[in-house]
């Protein structure tokens, strides 16, 4: 292993089944810090296509798995690659992420002025088209975030035990957030980094006459979220993501048109996260 740089760091980008514009958009991506790792769980290799988009000079590593490990193993792969080759942060991007220009310049001058010791996670602010946010000047200690745009201190994550398997894909960011908290570590929000979010998809629903943007994600999301909301309600007794597993059920039951499939993989969500739950404890003894 190299000697681990503080101010070095490095990329993580997931790939599964990529549209031609997440291949473009790692173009901006990609060339944000010392080295970008590409994680592919797709089952067709992209390298050909993703060498072409790229521009010279950046330095990356490619990894296709030819099918879909989950995202908390490709993440967990990925933060090793950087770990190997002497890196100290991890920036988390997901596919289709629009950030902005200067996010890792945000993080690093926050870092240069502050004790990192205690320090987690540096997130963004994300926004959505449905809930306009701004920047703002200064921190915030929050606690919990989406991974994306995460800057993850490398040496407390492999303390903690990295993301946890068996979660796959939702969930696995509030777990880590809960853990690290736990443990006394910091997760602080730097008001100046923002990122595009786009989770799902947008339509307008209509309540007392008012319009309002809501999202909605394929059932088979539905039942991936359910999983790790009643994996962090057990697990980790956070009746945020409780309640948010309740919240989505009423906007199942008010608001789509296909409600007895997102309910009944909501149901299998919630029976699977309440399993994950009960065979960790088990196997604990």
């Amino acid at each position: 292993m190299m000697e681990k740089n503080d101010f070095k760091s490095g990329t993580i980008v997931v790939l599964y089944n990529p549209t031609s514009r997440e291949i473009e958009n790692l173009k901006d991506n990609i060339n944000r810090t010392d080295l970008a790792i590409i994680i592919d769980n797709s089952s067709d290799n992209h390298y050909s296509i993703i060498k072409s988009h790229l521009p010279e000079g950046c330095q990356w590593i490619y990894k296709s798995y030819s099918e879909n490990i989950g995202l908390c193993k490709a993440l967990n792969v990925g933060i090793d690659i950087l770990y190997q080759n002497g890196c100290s942060w991890a920036l988390i991007l997901d596919a289709d992420s629009v950030v902005n220009k200067n996010i890792v310049s945000v993080y690093k001058s926050f870092l240069e002025i502050n004790d990192c010791k205690t320090i987690a996670i540096l997130v963004p602010i994300h926004n959505f088209g449905r809930s306009k946010k701004k920047t703002y000047d200064g921190e915030l200690e929050v606690k919990r975030s989406m991974t994306s745009g995460w800057f993850i201190n490398i040496e407390i994550f492999m303390k903690e035990g990295k993301f946890y398997e068996p979660l796959f894909v939702d969930g696995l960011d509030h777990d880590y957030c809960y853990r690290v908290k736990r443990d006394g570590y910091r997760i602080i929000q730097c008001g100046r980094a923002m990122i595009q979010h786009n989770p799902g998809h947008e339509y307008q629903v209509k309540i007392l006459g008012k319009s309002f943007k809501m999202g909605k994600d394929s059932p088979l999301r539905y039942y991936m979220g359910a999983r790790g909301e009643w994996w962090n309600l057990l697990k980790n007794k956070s009746l945020y993501d409780g309640a948010f597993y309740f919240y989505r059920l009423v906007k199942v039951i008010l608001f789509f048109h296909n409600k007895k499939e997102y309910i009944c993989e909501m149901h299998k969500g919630r029976n699977e996260g309440i399993n994950l739950f009960i065979n960790e404890r088990r196997s604990k003894g």
